[in-house]
């Protein structure tokens, strides 16, 4: 039974959530110049949703197929975007890739087990080539290059202060911090260049924030802005439940299985493309 919560919660998340956005998300990059700063800003967010929920959905549907057949395949995105540090980030996102790095290119560099400018270093490399993993494109090291200066940025924080004690009115703080940086990131991921990279960010460094609702819209209309909406409530509706959906009772799966199935067959884009990962 629990792989297929995990199959039907993968769907959900690429059919229901990533799919829509997409609607959102390829109007606004398609032609930034056309709407204002909060529509540019909105259209990175929601691109930081659908990928999350491209890559995850693709890599839940992949483990519920194999726990059908009998295998067990590791959790490969454990909610990110909870994350309280960007290091905290990189071991939720993608855990599979990040741990093939460590074993296959970190530690072989020597890891953190030599002196401070070779494991700045090694972190750069890591991640510099990380980004040419996923394309030989300039806008990919750039996101690569973000990554590891925000690594830096963290390394040099502990380094000289030390690690703070969470306390809860640091968890918000760090989650916008976190996100906040993640989500630029993912600007540099989704352009196809630095010209389309410096276009966007133009149009949300003018301020102009115009709040008709046609604007707002980004072209897609009322009702399916109001469907994206929905989408990332839904998302934030599911994380009530158990991580990994790992329910205890059968009655809970049963209910999630159904919950998830109305959603993907009232909600879901039965027109949506491919995942984004068959591009790497």
């Amino acid at each position: 039974m629990h792989g297929i919560c995990l199959l039907l919660y993968g769907l959900f998340k690429k059919m229901v959530v990533a799919d829509t956005l997409s609607l959102y998300v390829d109007k606004v990059f398609g032609n930034p110049n056309l709407y204002d700063s909060l529509t540019c800003i909105i259209g990175a967010c929601f691109f930081a949703i659908q990928i999350y929920c491209d890559f995850s959905g693709y890599s839940d549907s992949a483990r519920g197929i194999a726990k059908l057949f009998g295998f067990s395949l590791m959790l490969n995105f454990d909610r990110p975007y909870l994350s309280q540090s960007i290091t905290d980030f990189w071991r939720r996102w993608h855990i599979s890739l990040s741990t093939w790095f460590k074993d296959y290119l970190y530690i072989p560099l020597g890891g953190n087990r030599v002196c401070s400018w070779k494991q700045l270093r090694n972190i750069w490399i890591v991640f510099l080539v990380s980004g040419l993993w996923h394309g030989a494109t300039w806008t990919y090291v750039g996101w690569g290059a973000l990554h590891a200066f925000y690594q830096t940025v963290h390394w040099l924080k502990v380094r000289w202060f030390g690690k703070f004690p969470i306390r809860w009115w640091l968890v918000p703080v760090n989650l916008f911090l976190v996100n906040g940086c993640v989500i630029f990131a993912w600007i540099f991921f989704r352009a196809k260049s630095f010209a389309d990279v410096r276009e966007y960010l133009g149009v949300i460094a003018e301020g102009r924030f115009v709040t008709s609702l046609m604007s707002l819209c980004a072209g897609i209309g009322p009702m399916a802005f109001a469907s994206c909406v929905m989408a990332i409530g839904l998302l934030g509706l599911s994380y009530l439940a158990p991580r990994d959906c790992r329910f205890v009772s059968r009655r809970a799966q049963w209910l999630f299985c159904a919950a998830t199935i109305l959603a993907i067959v009232y909600l879901g884009q039965p027109a949506g493309g491919e995942f984004i990962y068959f591009q790497f």
